[in-house]
């Protein structure tokens, strides 16, 4: 039997040189690859949460309005009913009192819009926004929110005092009548009269009054400020993100 003896030819260094460049080219452009699909999706992701901010963002600023405007005529009805009782009329300005009483009962009430801005902040997706600058200025606007909700807070409690003085200086009967099946008030029209006159009990309820206007017009401070960085960070999401 003839036997063939099969000679193996020794591969070149440029053999090996290329088959590893072509191994590694394929590593390294799949890892580009995985690296491009990643920033998409975290692109993707940033973009999701900019429009949630930017709708909670209108909503603050639809109702941070509608707050300003609310507490600003609850000043004009805190002045009306501190003349009344520091120029003595009320005997005859019994309907524009005990109106402007109960008014001053239902308070103007705020409460911020942040369900997309502490969902970042307590999932640590704040990374998601590349923009320093702009997580700095979300950042001070919930800073400045929070500010407004803690002195919302304290007004409540001189609203509670305030409402306990009524008890004592105005006719429960008289509101009573004020108040329709819509829970709409109506000024009354007979010129009621004062459960009591006396000095000491009125004029704890004007320094309730005084306090209460001290209050409104820093809430209305404070929201004006919030509702100007609201707006700001708005116009700068819509320039960042071409929204």
């Amino acid at each position: 039997m003839e036997v063939h003896h099969h000679t193996h030819h020794p591969k070149k260094w440029k053999e090996y040189f290329w088959e590893f460049f072509m191994l590694f080219l394929a590593v390294f452009c799949g890892f580009l690859a995985e690296l491009q699909l990643e920033h998409y999706i975290e692109d993707q992701r940033e973009r999701k949460y900019i429009n949630h901010i930017m709708q909670d963002l209108s909503k603050d600023s639809l109702n941070l309005n509608t707050f300003i405007t609310g507490t600003k005529r609850r000043t004009e009805r805190l002045d009306s009913l501190l003349s009344i009782f520091i120029n003595n009329e009320s005997s005859i300005k019994g309907n524009d009192a005990y109106f402007h009483a109960r008014r001053l009962v239902r308070a103007p009430y705020y409460f911020p819009s942040d369900a997309s801005i502490l969902q970042l902040k307590y999932s640590g997706n704040f990374r998601l926004i590349h923009d320093a600058k702009l997580v700095t200025k979300i950042g001070s606007y919930e800073n400045e929110t929070r500010e407004l909700m803690e002195f919302l807070n304290e007004s409540n409690e001189s609203n509670r005092s305030f409402r306990e003085s009524l008890e004592t200086i105005f006719d429960g009967k008289v509101f009573n009548t004020m108040l329709d099946s819509t829970s709409r008030l109506t000024k009354p029209t007979n010129n009621p009269q004062l459960l009591t006159t006396n000095f000491i009990e009125i004029n704890k309820l004007i320094i309730k009054l005084q306090f209460m206007k001290g209050g409104a017009l820093k809430n209305i401070q404070l929201a004006e400020r919030c509702l100007n960085s609201c707006l700001l960070l708005r116009k700068d999401i819509v320039k960042k993100y071409k929204l």
